[in-house]
C-alpha cells in the first residue's frame, strides 16, 4: 500500500519550468509531501502529479489513486535564481 494522491494542473506549468529558474508552489499539501511521478491526462487536458505523504489514505496496489481536491499548484520565479 502507499499513501498517494493525484494533483491535476495545467500542462502550461511544465512549459514554464523550462523557461528559466522556477519552482512549483502548492497550497493544500503537507510541506513534506514528496512528488513520486508526473503524467499527462489527455482526457482531462491536464498534467498529473503523483504526491505521497503518510497523512493520505492508503491506496491498495491496482486501485485508482484519488484526486486531491484542495491543492492549487502554480509556478513562480525561484528565489534561488541568479540575477
Amino acid at each position: 500500500m502507499s499513501h498517494v494522491v493525484r494533483v491535476l494542473f495545467a500542462p502550461e506549468l511544465l512549459i514554464s519550468l523550462t523557461r528559466g529558474t522556477f519552482e512549483v508552489v502548492h497550497n493544500g499539501l503537507p510541506a513534506d509531501a514528496r512528488i513520486r511521478g508526473c503524467t499527462y491526462d489527455a482526457e482531462r487536458g491536464a498534467a498529473t502529479l503523483y504526491v505521497e505523504h503518510e497523512s493520505f489514505a492508503d491506496v491498495e496496489p491496482g486501485a485508482v489513486i484519488p484526486i486531491a481536491t484542495a491543492p492549487s499548484v502554480r509556478v513562480v520565479a525561484s528565489p534561488r535564481a541568479d540575477p
